[in-house]
């Protein structure tokens, strides 16, 4: 008579205990989305990291433009400051006389 009971619950357990469970765990997982939203942002997001690595790379391009560009200017900058140097030294190496003489006026006296 004991193994009857046993069994008798045993089996409404397994008949009551997994319909419940499955529901139970239906409604706590989360909503699995389509195939086709989850392709739909895996393409969205790769566009979007082709699109950053274009501008990474427009950026590298720039930067190095720039840097060419700052390299002539520092070059022409010292070029020009050479340049004014001389100009500097000769017009101090050139006389400058207070009061010229022309020849005109010497021959007239």
């Amino acid at each position: 008579m004991l193994r009857w009971r046993f069994s008798t619950g045993l089996l409404l357990g397994l008949a009551v205990g997994l319909p419940a469970g499955a529901l139970i765990a239906l409604l706590l997982q989360p909503p699995v989305r389509g195939h086709e939203e989850v392709e739909l942002q895996l393409r969205q997001l790769a566009r979007e990291l082709e699109r950053e690595k274009e501008a990474r790379a427009r950026a590298d391009r720039q930067l190095e433009q720039f840097t060419e560009f700052a390299e002539r200017m520092t070059v022409s900058f010292q070029k020009l400051e050479q340049r004014f140097a001389q100009l500097a030294e000769a017009a101090a190496a050139t006389p400058t006389a207070s009061s010229p003489e022309t020849p005109a006026q010497g021959a007239s006296d």
